[in-house]
């Protein structure tokens, strides 16, 4: 298992077994969050070129999100129920070690092999 400076400086994604979720949401925590990546794209759809800004912000209630937690168990859980692996709960449910790659698994194995995609590259 890798640890979170490790991951920071991999070359390469890293295979599922060398990393967990909570890893990915201390990477997150750690490399992500704390900062605010600024963008500066140009939009030549008509004769003039403008400047468009772009202000990219990884907030706590977004990392289930981006890694697919809730299409993970939403077939498989009560829909009162979904709260727990989204926003700011499930960024916590993850923090504190109820939601993990063995647990989503269990849920969902089909989806959660379909989704594992996402976990190698939020370090890329």
């Amino acid at each position: 298992m890798l640890t979170c400076t490790e991951l920071y400086n991999c070359s390469e994604n890293p295979r599922i077994n060398m990393i967990s979720l909570e890893l990915l949401r201390e990477y997150y925590e750690t490399y992500l969050m704390p900062y605010k990546f600024e963008y500066t794209a140009t939009d030549y759809s008509d004769k003039t070129s403008n400047k468009i800004n772009i202000d990219l912000r990884f907030d706590a209630e977004n990392f289930c999100h981006l890694l697919g937690i809730e299409s993970i168990v939403s077939k498989n859980v009560r829909k009162k129920d979904l709260y727990k692996y989204k926003g700011k709960c499930g960024f916590d449910n993850i923090k504190s070690g109820i939601i993990d790659f063995k647990f989503l698994k269990s849920i969902n194995k089909k989806g959660f092999n379909d989704n594992n995609v996402n976990y190698h590259f939020i370090s890329a």
